[in-house]
């Protein structure tokens, strides 16, 4: 599974989400795949081409 997850500072007087800190993409393995586990900034370079490579890493380790 991979997922789009954004970090975002915490606006403790308003109790809201404050300022987007980053954006990564989260790698994980569901049932039977547990090991396959990896993020990736999606700041990076071909960030999508590198999480489907973990996740098929995964899938080849198997």
């Amino acid at each position: 599974m991979i997922q789009r997850i954004t970090c975002y500072t915490l606006n403790e007087k308003e109790h809201l989400p404050g300022d987007r800190l980053a954006e990564y993409l989260v790698v994980k393995g569901l049932k039977g795949f547990e090991s396959n586990d990896g993020t990736v900034n999606t700041r990076t370079k071909n960030a999508n081409e590198k999480a489907r490579a973990i996740a098929d890493a995964g899938l080849q380790g198997r």
